[in-house]
């Protein structure tokens, strides 16, 4: 037999469910950006947004990379099978 689950539910910590969203965002920041929000230098939603905007820079990055392996003849053909991947294509 299977022990009942003693977490406790978001109610009896006395949290909502918006609360517990901004608490888990909050310990997803990097350090960085974490003790920055902590001292009050930047807002927890400025801190996300420079988080989002990195990764970001990290991926175009990394497409840049795998863009310049492919030789100029066959660009168009990768990028339109790109475009397929994406929900906007």
């Amino acid at each position: 037999m299977v022990p009942p689950d003693e977490t406790p539910t978001l109610a009896e910590l006395g949290l909502t469910k918006k609360i517990s969203k901004l608490e888990q965002d909050i310990a997803d920041l990097p350090d960085e950006q974490f003790e920055k929000a902590v001292e009050g230098v930047i807002t927890i939603a400025r801190a996300q947004k420079k988080v989002k905007e990195k990764q970001r820079q990290e991926k175009r990055a990394q497409i840049a990379v795998l863009g310049a392996a492919v030789a100029p003849s066959d660009r168009w053909h990768v990028w339109q099978a790109r475009v397929s991947l994406y929900p906007w294509g």
